[in-house]
């Protein structure tokens, strides 16, 4: 296992507004551990909270996508939902390639978009990054 990724757990689990408690209830481990997973000092069970995270951050991931795919088809069509659609898709391509957290950000404002939108734009931007 890498340096950085027990450094990489913490910050997943922070930004999925857990706390060490609660993520180790999840998989039946108390806080002491999960703090010594997150320092490094237990590489086992630093996989399984890696897993663990992977798992809820794709869970939300399709939830928020659940909901933008229902507001945008609740959405009547106008005149103005083409260009605000394509606003939106032209701040989150300029936010992809900055920092760690404006790349994040990017892919919370493409999850806002409707799928066909979110796709396109997601496999331009990697196409282009070279991921």
């Amino acid at each position: 296992m890498s340096r950085s990724q027990p450094q990489s757990i913490a910050l997943r689990r922070r930004r999925l507004g857990l706390t060490q408690g609660r993520l180790g209830a999840m998989v039946d481990m108390d806080q002491a551990t999960v703090s010594r997973a997150e320092n490094g000092m237990a590489p086992a069970q630093a996989e399984v909270l890696a897993e663990t995270l992977k798992r809820l951050e794709r869970q939300r991931e399709q939830g928020d996508q659940r909901e933008a795919n229902a507001f945008w088809e609740a959405v009547p069509e106008s005149p103005h939902r083409d260009s605000l659609l394509e606003r939106l898709e032209a701040i989150a391509s300029d936010l992809f390639g900055g920092s760690y957290r404006e790349h994040e950000n990017a892919i919370r404002l493409l999850d806002c978009l409707p799928a066909g939108i979110r796709t396109r734009t997601l496999r331009r931007l990697r196409r282009t990054k070279g991921e």
